[in-house]
């Protein structure tokens, strides 16, 4: 028995792992479905970078994370808050429990994630590494730039875009990640997507855009 005890010890970790990652797909697939209900049904192609979380104007979340502490600190809101920050500082007058979440996103965001595709089956998601990535992207003038994209719709049709993923941050309640997406040269943006579960599944509270073309 106490082999047995001991042996369920060594597991429990791994099991935990399991389902977060069960859960991190979970979250991504929510927000991936609230994507297609305000732009229409896509293919996603999520990106596998060869160096790891290679975001676009990441920093912008520790200023987020920043006006955010501000407003808990001071209850004033801050010149430089966007829109969206804006609708979502009423949620923190009661909760300010997203803030750990949102710096704990801050300081792991270039840790390597690898990407499986343990998405939902009722969307269309291909997972690209980076030696496929590499095949399309690369040029720096605007005619191989648009060959390049051209090249990336024939071989992924049905309205596709190009799908950067940070990790998810959750503490089962609440979930923070970055989430950037292209479909050509001048097409797309980033967010800090934020999503909360009461038990029911997981919906998006807001998503505060940082970058857009």
């Amino acid at each position: 028995m106490r082999r047995i005890l001991s042996a369920l010890i060594l597991l429990l970790p791994y099991c935990a792992f399991g389902q977060a990652k069960t859960d991190e797909y979970a979250v991504y697939s929510s927000y991936f479905r609230v994507f297609n209900e305000r732009g229409g049904k896509h293919t996603f192609a999520v990106k596998v970078s060869a160096d790891y979380n290679n975001y676009e104007d990441v920093s912008y979340i520790s200023e987020i994370l920043n006006d955010f502490r501000d407003y808990v600190r001071t209850r004033k809101v801050g010149s430089v808050a966007s829109p969206e920050e804006y609708s979502f500082i009423s949620t923190l007058k009661t909760d300010t429990l997203w803030l750990p979440l949102i710096s704990e996103l801050v300081r792991g965001i270039h840790r390597p994630h690898p990407i499986k595709n343990l998405f939902s089956k009722d969307l269309q998601v291909f997972v690209l590494p980076y030696n496929e990535y590499s095949r399309y992207y690369g040029a720096t003038n605007s005619v191989d730039i648009a060959q390049e994209w051209a090249a990336f719709h024939e071989n992924y049709p049905d309205r596709a875009v190009l799908v950067d993923l940070s990790e998810v941050v959750s503490d089962g309640r609440r979930a923070v990640f970055y989430f950037g997406w292209r479909c050509g040269g001048l097409c797309g943006d980033g967010s800090l997507v934020m999503l909360s579960n009461d038990g029911s599944g997981w919906r998006v509270v807001t998503s505060i855009t940082m970058w857009y073309n």
